[in-house]
């Protein structure tokens, strides 16, 4: 969910059916994941299971390799040792996915004294939190991130920028 001091802030629904989202998200990558490893354990198990019989000529000894592999490997993999998220790129999914949860959790309490700070230091980051009081929300850790990346040096650049459009705008109306 994307934050700004454009527009109004999300509502509680809107943030909560985002957090759902996410849920579903998460759960469908471990879906995956315990299938994904659960087919590596069967093709490693068969693998094995061919080795064993090739290199011994003894079936005794493919079964017993057959019954003991995928016990180790399923124990391996529930207890979260083995996991196909370890590629890189479920991983990287489920770290993305938990911090978009925590950026959609409600502050702290010390975090809202910052807050305060800041709402009577800039007016853009007043106006936010009130609209967000207003509607019967607490802030969430992404509006946070928003106030504290808000400082003197964006307050400028956004000065500028509506400088330099007034002044485009002025170019272009003007004949010259």
């Amino acid at each position: 969910m994307k934050f700004s001091f454009d527009g109004a802030p999300p509502s509680e629904d809107e943030i909560a059916r985002e957090l759902e989202r996410i849920n579903a998200r998460i759960r469908r990558i471990k879906r995956l994941d315990v299938m994904i490893s659960m087919l590596v354990i069967l093709a490693t198990t068969i693998v094995a299971c061919m080795a064993v019989y090739f290199t011994t000529n003894n079936v005794r000894m493919a079964a017993i390799t057959a019954t003991i592999f995928p016990v180790v490997g399923i124990l391996l993999s529930l207890t979260g040792i083995t996991s196909a998220a370890g590629f890189r790129s479920a991983a990287r999914q489920l770290i993305e996915l938990n911090h978009q949860m925590i950026e959609l959790t409600p502050i702290s309490e010390n975090a809202e004294a910052d807050v305060k700070k800041l709402a009577a230091k800039y007016l853009v980051v007043d106006d936010y939190w009130t609209k967000t009081t207003e509607i019967g929300r607490s802030l969430v850790n992404g509006e946070l991130a928003l106030f504290f990346g808000f400082d003197a040096s964006t307050l400028g650049k956004m000065d500028k920028g509506k400088d330099y459009l007034t002044q485009a705008k002025r170019s272009i109306s003007t004949p010259s």
